[in-house]
């Protein structure tokens, strides 16, 4: 099959080589802003697809105007823009986590584009279209033979799919991940709220059964008094009653503190605490770095989530946490 006067696996060689270019450009950037090497991209291979497919779409679209520089500008610009904001749409929905954002760039859409970007893409069409791609095409069209090439398109291809499917799993189980903690810690919330609700029930109701004891002592206080006045005759009577009265009630007091106590600190607390101390362990655990997430999260330091943006950084702090441990040691 032949497109634009290239084979089938001529494209799958140019899709490749510039995946690679794309990996060596933005690995050299990235190492150099963290001052450490950074195997930059999705995949463990040096590869970065939206590169290789950012060079083939524009390719598409301005072979057919390669020799007019303005019109491959604004087509390449375009394309490439589009690629990018749909390759990025699609990623965050099914990963949960934005692997490129240009929410602080002037001029952006959604954090998935923006106008930086898109001159970028076009410049780099102009020098792709213009300086970059004619000696690649050479190189590809006229010094690989047709057997080495499509053998070599087939063992790139199967390194290719293999450590997408290995990173695609990678980067689904860190959403998997991402969801869960956020469930958790929502729970947790929600937990932590009922015991605070029940804490301040416990409060009211003895604050109130304290109040309630009080005024009954004033009302006999008063009740008393205008007996005595009555009756002055019986007064040593009347306040034997009293006082015997008195610790009666203090008693009938305490019993009922006590029976409260047991009702709000029983069993429903201890379930409260326990269903706590089982959603905290398990968060807990999902913090641990594993073969979801560590890695992938390495490759893309600068990788944000929107809607998990809370549990995103509490597992980058982990991870952070841990290799700072791990080199000390």
């Amino acid at each position: 099959m032949v497109i634009y006067s290239y084979q089938w696996y001529q494209w799958f060689l140019f899709f490749y080589f510039y995946c690679f270019l794309g990996w060596c450009i933005e690995s050299a950037f990235v190492s150099f802003k963290q001052k450490k090497f950074v195997n930059r991209g999705f995949l463990h291979a040096p590869l970065l697809p939206i590169y290789g497919s950012g060079a083939i779409i524009i390719l598409f679209a301005t072979l057919p105007v390669r020799t007019n520089p303005a019109l491959v500008f604004l087509f390449g610009a375009l394309s490439a823009t589009v690629l990018e904001y749909f390759t990025g749409v699609v990623m965050e929905k099914l990963f949960k986590v934005r692997y490129w954002d240009y929410s602080d760039k002037p001029f952006n859409f959604q954090g998935q584009i923006c106008l930086t970007s898109t001159l970028a893409w076009g410049a780099l069409s102009v020098v792709l279209i213009g300086f970059l791609h004619p000696p690649v095409e050479n190189f590809v069209l006229h010094r690989i033979p047709r057997i080495p090439s499509i053998v070599l398109a087939a063992a790139l291809s199967a390194v290719f799919v293999t450590d997408f499917a290995v990173s695609f799993r990678d980067a689904w189980g860190l959403g998997r991940i991402l969801e869960k903690m956020t469930a958790l810690k929502d729970e947790i919330a929600v937990l932590e709220t009922h015991l605070r609700d029940l804490r301040q029930e416990q409060q009211d109701r003895l604050s109130g059964l304290k109040e309630g004891s009080a005024q009954w002592l004033l009302d006999r206080r008063e009740e008393y008094a205008g007996r005595l006045h009555a009756l002055r005759n019986d007064t040593l009577g009347w306040l034997s009653d009293f006082h015997n009265a008195k610790p009666s009630r203090l008693v009938e007091a305490k019993r009922s503190l006590d029976e409260l106590t047991d009702h709000l600190y029983g069993e429903k607390w201890e379930q409260l605490c326990g269903r706590m101390e089982h959603l905290r362990a398990s968060y807990a655990s999902m913090r641990l770095p594993h073969r979801f997430g560590g890695s992938i999260l390495k490759r893309n330091p600068t990788a944000v989530s929107k809607k998990f943006s809370e549990a995103l950084a509490d597992y980058k702090k982990q991870i952070d946490s841990l290799r700072s441990k791990k080199n000390k040691d």
